[in-house]
């Protein structure tokens, strides 16, 4: 089902001000009401998901049996692992313009991340939207939410500016629109 298709069906799922106000099932009514509905919260669209057209764009690193498209397939099994050194960095781009209430992250090693968002197609202007450091965890995953409440973006840039170890890994980017 393509993510147009997932929008509509999840407008027809009883929410009272869909029933109320007939909102159409054009792409970008569906768009804006999947982002601005206050009765979907419970169903949000999860945004970096590979098969909602999100894409990672850039990775200043690449290991051919943990590629940074594993951030972004929904699962928690794989993953993008970094190669050493920092700060590393990923970009995930957007299908649309989207609106974003949280990100959330499934990580290993991260220390310290930054995200910025990016407003423009070719994704060289950016400005930060978070700054957080992160717990460290021995034998478990870090999952961490991130309140960033971004209007109108299309990539957000993740800078890894430190690690607990020489190594970090990326399992899922969640984000809430």
């Amino acid at each position: 089902m393509n993510r147009f298709a997932e929008m509509s069906r999840l407008r027809h799922i009883g929410c009272t001000c869909c029933l109320a106000t007939q909102v159409s099932s054009r792409e970008n009514s569906c768009l804006w009401h999947i982002s601005a509905c206050k009765y979907l919260t419970s169903t949000m669209l999860d945004a970096a998901l590979s098969s909602y057209g999100a894409q990672v764009v850039l990775a200043t690193s690449s290991d051919e049996n943990h590629p940074p498209e594993n951030i972004i397939d929904g699962k928690t099994e794989t993953f993008w692992i970094s190669t050493g050194m920092f700060p590393q960095e990923f970009i995930i781009r957007f299908p649309d313009n989207m609106k974003i209430f949280t990100v959330s992250i499934h990580s290993y090693n991260i220390k310290r991340l930054r995200i910025e968002k990016g407003t423009s197609d070719d994704a060289e202007k950016f400005e930060a939207v978070a700054d957080t450091e992160f717990e460290h965890t021995e034998n478990s995953l870090q999952a961490n939410d991130i309140s960033v409440n971004v209007l109108n973006t299309t990539h957000l840039r993740f800078l890894i500016l430190s690690g607990y170890g020489p190594f970090v890994s990326v399992h899922k980017v969640s984000v809430q629109s």
